[in-house]
C-alpha cells in the first residue's frame, strides 16, 4: 500500500487551490490539450457519465459537490459519489447525461453550469460502466447549486474544498487483485466521508492536473 500521492503546496500550486477562478481556467485550459485515447472497454461497456460540480465558497476558493448515495439503493448504497448516471436512449451526448443526472438527483438547472471539459473515462468491473466525467462550473451558493435533493437517489450532500482533498495526509492508494489482474484502488478520507474506487479515481485523475503534480502515487 502506497500512500500520500499529492504533492504538497507550491505558490502556483497554492494559487490554484485558493483561487476558483485561476483553477477553473487552470482546468478549462488543461483539459482542452489532454491527450484523448480510446478507451480499451468503449465497445462492450455500458455508457454512463457523471459531473463534478465546481463552485466557489465565500472567499472565493474551489469546492466540488459530492453526493452520498441513498442507503436504500441496491448498488453502491451510502457510498460517495458525483451526481450521475446511466446514459439513456433520449440522452443526445454522455454530457447532456451528466447534465440531466444531477438535476434528478440535486435540482442543479443545467443552465447554471458552465462545462470546463472532460476528464479521462473511468472503467468499472464489477458493474462493466465506462464513466465519462465532466466538470463544471457552477455560480451561486450551496443551496442554490442543490436546491432540490432527491431522497431516493441521495441522502446528502457533501461540500469538499479542493484545499483538503489535494492534502497527501488523506489519501492512499491500495493494490487489489481480480481475475488475476491487479488494479489501484484510490482512497480520501475527506473527514468521515471515505471516497474510493471509480469517484476516488477521477479525484486523482483531476488532481494531478494540478501545477507541480505528480503523474502517479509515491
Amino acid at each position: 500500500m502506497s500512500t500520500g500521492f499529492s504533492q504538497p503546496a507550491s505558490p502556483n500550486r497554492d494559487r490554484f487551490l485558493r483561487d476558483c477562478a485561476v483553477f477553473a481556467d487552470g482546468m478549462r485550459t488543461r483539459l482542452h490539450d489532454l491527450p484523448v485515447e480510446p478507451s480499451p472497454y468503449s465497445l462492450t461497456a455500458r455508457k454512463s457519465a457523471v459531473l463534478l460540480p465546481l463552485f466557489a465558497d465565500d472567499t472565493g476558493a474551489p469546492h466540488l459537490l459530492f453526493t452520498q448515495r441513498a442507503t436504500t439503493l441496491v448498488r453502491h448504497s451510502g457510498e460517495i459519489s458525483f451526481p450521475g448516471g446511466r446514459q439513456d436512449a433520449t440522452d443526445p451526448s454522455l454530457e447532456a447525461t451528466a447534465l440531466r443526472e444531477a438535476y434528478e438527483e440535486i435540482g442543479l438547472e443545467p443552465q447554471r453550469v458552465t462545462m470546463l471539459g472532460q476528464l479521462p473515462p473511468v472503467f468499472t468491473f464489477v458493474s462493466n460502466y465506462l464513466i465519462a466525467p465532466f466538470l463544471g462550473l457552477v455560480d451561486g451558493p450551496l443551496e442554490a447549486i442543490a436546491p432540490t435533493i432527491n431522497p431516493a437517489e441521495v441522502d446528502a450532500i457533501i461540500d469538499a474544498p479542493l484545499l483538503d482533498l489535494a492534502n497527501p495526509a488523506i489519501s492512499r492508494v491500495e493494490h487489489w487483485r481480480r481475475l488475476g489482474r491487479s488494479y489501484q484502488i484510490y482512497f480520501y478520507q475527506l473527514g468521515p466521508h471515505r471516497i474510493w474506487g471509480a469517484t476516488a479515481r477521477i479525484v486523482y485523475d483531476l488532481l494531478t492536473l494540478l501545477p507541480d503534480e505528480q503523474t502517479g502515487p509515491i
